[in-house]
């Protein structure tokens, strides 16, 4: 049984003060994406699309919250291809235009060379990242899990980015195997 599921929650809101940003600047940068994230597109039909392989557990907690629950990473990824590969739940999401932007906001990065060129302003990532920080990093390349061409995953870790993107999520579904 494929599932639909429409975010019934509101807009994302400019402030984000419940999730203890400290840095008057990154809250500043923070707040912004949001703003823009939550005008683009409720109604408008635009959107970011990305995905997660889940637990059939974590899936069920999705549908009743309508939240990707907290993992140690949380991943997600752009690419349909690269997220099959796991085993569980394939979720399609759709979120607001300008999550990524949000994200980006509090992103740390990898030091592979595409993330550096495409984000060279993004810090390096801690140990502790996962706790405030999106992870931005280059994944499907070569390995056990390659797809022939690089993508970037985002992981929202337990935390901000992982609240950011929760309060973007306009849609989702289970995408058949």
């Amino acid at each position: 049984m494929v599932e639909e599921r429409e975010q019934q929650s509101q807009p994302p809101t400019n402030g984000i003060s419940e999730v203890g940003v400290t840095k008057n600047a990154e809250k500043s940068a923070v707040s912004n994406a949001e703003e823009s994230a939550g005008k683009a597109s409720k109604g408008t039909g635009e959107t970011e699309k990305y995905y997660r392989t889940m637990s059939q557990k974590n899936y069920n907690y999705l549908v009743n919250t309508g939240k990707v629950p907290a993992t140690k990473e949380t991943c997600i990824s752009p690419s349909r291809e690269y997220a099959a590969q796991y085993d569980g739940v394939l979720v399609e999401f759709e979120v607001a235009t300008g999550t990524t932007k949000a994200l980006e906001a509090v992103g740390v990065r990898n030091n592979t060379k595409e993330l550096i060129e495409k984000y060279p302003d993004l810090p390096t990532a801690s140990k502790s990242w996962n706790k405030k920080n999106a992870y931005f990093k280059v994944e499907g390349r070569k390995g056990k899990k390659a797809i022939g061409e690089t993508q970037i995953t985002i992981g929202l870790g337990t935390g901000q980015a992982l609240g950011i993107f929760n309060k973007n999520i306009i849609k989702f579904k289970e995408i058949p195997r």
